[in-house]
């Protein structure tokens, strides 16, 4: 598990990147599983980022 708070102050250090970029620093300082959804100029993007 991951504090919500740790996932805030993480997140709100991001200003740009791709979406690629920023789930492979996200897994790096958070770790664990993680799926990131995010809509782009109407496409949806589904980054999978998958630990061990």
């Amino acid at each position: 598990m991951i504090r919500v708070e740790h996932i805030k102050a993480t997140t709100a250090l991001i200003t740009k990147g791709w979406h690629e970029q920023i789930a492979d620093s996200l897994a790096e300082s958070l770790g664990g599983d993680q799926t990131i959804i995010a809509t782009h100029q109407g496409v949806e993007i589904e980054t999978v980022r998958l630990s061990g």
